[in-house]
């Protein structure tokens, strides 16, 4: 979403000179998600201008449709959505990317914990979204803040 779509080439330059490690590439179909972005296309054609390790987000129904366009289009790495409706035999979906020589990334948001211990063992990476659990966190903090101050408040009365 921040690369120059008209100058891919000059966006992928900047990257390699930056030494980036990684290009996360995010692929939205208007659907799964509310914005559409661009395809395998768009990766096939950044795949001849650097080596740098390209990762495929596939924020999309159904990922099953697109995952051979993509590995064929260079991602060194395809990261798929636990939710998708597509994705409702998860570890086929897996089979099926390490079929095409890639490595699989899990997007595990609000996943119960018997899902993610089952993920373990298949794919190369798992990212879980811990938004509630900051939100949680945040009105921990905010609680904990609000209990200080009227301690301290307490202190200087009892001093």
């Amino acid at each position: 979403m921040n690369g120059n779509m008209c100058d891919i080439a000059g966006t992928i330059a900047m990257l390699d000179k930056a030494q980036a490690d990684w290009v996360h590439l995010d692929v939205m179909d208007g659907s799964f998600v509310p914005n559409i972005s661009f395809g395998p296309k768009t990766i096939a054609d950044m795949r001849p201008l650097t080596k740098t390790f390209l990762d495929a987000h596939l924020m999309v129904m159904d990922p099953n449709v697109l995952l051979e366009e993509f590995a064929k289009a260079g991602a060194d790495l395809i990261t798929v959505h636990y939710e998708a409706p597509g994705c409702t035999h998860l570890d086929r979906v897996i089979q099926r990317i390490h079929s095409q020589g890639k490595q699989v990334m899990v997007w595990t948001p609000n996943t119960i914990k018997e899902q993610k211990q089952f993920l373990l063992s298949d794919a190369d990476y798992i990212i879980t979204d811990n938004i509630i659990q900051a939100q949680e966190l945040t009105q921990q903090l905010e609680e904990r803040s609000e209990f200080d101050r009227i301690i301290d408040a307490f202190a200087r009365w009892l001093s």
